[in-house]
């Protein structure tokens, strides 16, 4: 999801990720009941957690 500026596509996700969107469901079923990640209809996501897109992006270069 990082390299999306808005709300991230499972398909996208799961391409990035070289596996099936069902595969990636899994992850993401258990990240939306985290509250990590939010559900924003047809498909596509968003980091929920404030700032934690910001700090992951930085904790990486």
């Amino acid at each position: 999801m990082l390299p999306d500026e808005g709300p991230s596509a499972l398909a996208d996700i799961a391409q990035r990720m070289g596996v099936q969107s069902n595969y990636a469901s899994k992850y993401k079923k258990s990240l939306i009941e985290a509250g990590v990640v939010g559900d924003v209809g047809q498909g596509h996501y968003t980091v929920e957690l404030p700032g934690f897109k910001e700090y992951v992006r930085e904790a990486l270069t």
